[in-house]
């Protein structure tokens, strides 16, 4: 377990601003943000690489705030590897086993079992120069493990890899999370990685952790709408609510030019103000020539498009309701084969839904 209480630490004019988490037992914790956020100062802290002004940090239940970051039993890998170009892989690998006096039997045990399950005993004799990005990320996360730590801290390991050799590395370290349930803390800015190996999720902006909790409450149920915008739920609206509808099981609220129905609830009452958000993915194209679905009638919508951006797999589409006095109302993602199957264009008319499940509602 990693426990962190209450800490304030500064480096020139960047804060940690009272930072508390806990992150479970044998668990695999993704730390997301932007950069500048202050993940990576975090995560020094965590390995004793700086002095926090106050608070405390506890490790598998250990109180280690005073100790030296050779005295935590952490295995860290950071965003760089540093790997020792004068060494040998095998050395780079082992030389934390001598730093740690462990015994040359158990060392070897430990040392065979890593280099098997990252498949790198091959390297053993190659220089760290001649090694491919994915060999040095193996080869660093190898050190960090051969000597059994309590907790394994990773720095955007993956961020100067390919998309490919990314997916490959992602789906390599959830079978070696598997193998071990080791407790983890993985710093990264990216939602895809986050999200393919995170079970448990904290989103940190601004030098504070704004919300933490399992992979699908803060994916899908973003805290406030710094972290909305963080997880790119672009459509971040503000209403208030003019009836509500319990037989019906929605709420009736007033979003500027136009209504939404929201999922009904018992403490949500008529005059009361509010924020909400609908992910770009959630809002369909109603297509003519097919029935809709009965979770599509609630917020049916006619406009254009007012304009179309292409990412190569996806298009970003912004639409204007008929009517409307906003440059455009709502944005949407479509794949790029939908985009085309479905004649889509810049001043095409088209009907979309929301769906009144899929509007998230931020609490107070």
């Amino acid at each position: 377990m990693i426990e962190i209480k209450n800490l304030f630490m500064a480096k020139g004019k960047f804060r940690l601003s009272g930072i508390s988490l806990k992150v479970p037992d044998r668990s695999y914790c993704v730390l997301l943000g932007p950069t500048g956020a202050g993940k990576t100062l975090l995560m020094e802290c965590i390995a004793g690489l700086h002095n926090i002004t106050s608070g405390s940090i506890f490790l598998k239940g250990r109180p280690v705030t005073e100790l030296k970051p050779e005295k935590r039993n952490i295995g860290y890998v950071p965003q760089d590897y540093a790997l020792f170009p004068f060494m040998k892989v095998i050395e780079n690998i082992t030389i934390g086993l001598k730093l740690r006096k462990i015994p040359v039997r158990e060392g070897r045990e430990l040392l065979s079992g890593i280099t098997r399950i990252l498949d790198i005993k091959h390297l053993s004799d190659r220089s760290p120069l001649s090694l491919s990005g994915g060999e040095k990320q193996r080869v660093a996360l190898a050190r960090a493990l051969v000597s059994n730590p309590d907790v394994l801290l990773l720095d955007e390991p993956y961020s100067s890899l390919d998309a490919g050799l990314r997916h490959r590395l992602w789906i390599q370290m959830l079978n070696l999370h598997n193998n071990t349930r080791r407790t983890s803390l993985h710093v990264t800015h990216d939602l895809e990685e986050a999200f393919t190996l995170g079970e448990y999720i904290a989103v940190m902006i601004d030098g504070k952790i704004q919300q933490f909790g399992s992979r699908e409450t803060v994916f899908y149920k973003p805290a406030n709408t710094s972290v909305a915008s963080l997880l790119e739920f672009h459509n971040i609206l503000s209403g208030a609510i003019v009836g509500t509808e319990p037989e019906k099981k929605r709420i009736k609220a007033a979003c500027g030019d136009y209504v939404l129905y929201l999922p009904y609830r018992n403490d949500l009452k008529p005059g009361k103000e509010l924020q909400l958000c609908v992910h770009p993915r959630e809002i369909k194209i109603i297509r003519e020539e097919r029935p809709i679905r009965d979770s599509l009638k609630d917020n049916i919508f006619t406009g254009i498009i007012v304009s179309a951006i292409h990412h190569g797999m996806t298009y970003t589409l912004y639409f204007k309701i008929s009517g409307s006095r906003n440059d455009y109302d709502f944005e949407m993602k479509v794949p790029s084969y939908q985009y085309l199957k479905l004649n889509l264009y810049e001043g095409r008319e088209i009907r979309v839904s929301l769906r009144k499940t899929a509007i998230h509602i931020f609490d107070d």
